[in-house]
């Protein structure tokens, strides 16, 4: 969906308009309407998905492990 030239859209709604028509649903889409959509929500969809599907960060590995009060570890950390 991200990409720049958005020379897909055509095959695109023709796409969303079928699976919609095999659900039972009558909805139409069109490629200005996905390019429309696309220019008013796209930068923060694309945001987004970059968030949530970014590689989880690890902790550096000379970070010492939490201990209590008590000098001792503390469990589950």
């Amino acid at each position: 969906m991200f990409r720049p030239k958005m020379d897909h859209l055509n095959e695109l709604a023709r796409l969303l308009t079928d699976a919609f028509e095999a659900a039972g649903m009558n909805k139409s889409f069109s490629a200005d309407g996905l390019r429309k959509t696309y220019k008013r929500h796209g930068r923060s969809f694309l945001g987004l998905w970059l968030k949530f599907n970014a590689p989880p960060q690890q902790a550096p590995p000379d970070a010492m492990p939490p201990v209590s009060l008590t000098g001792q570890r503390i469990l589950g950390a």
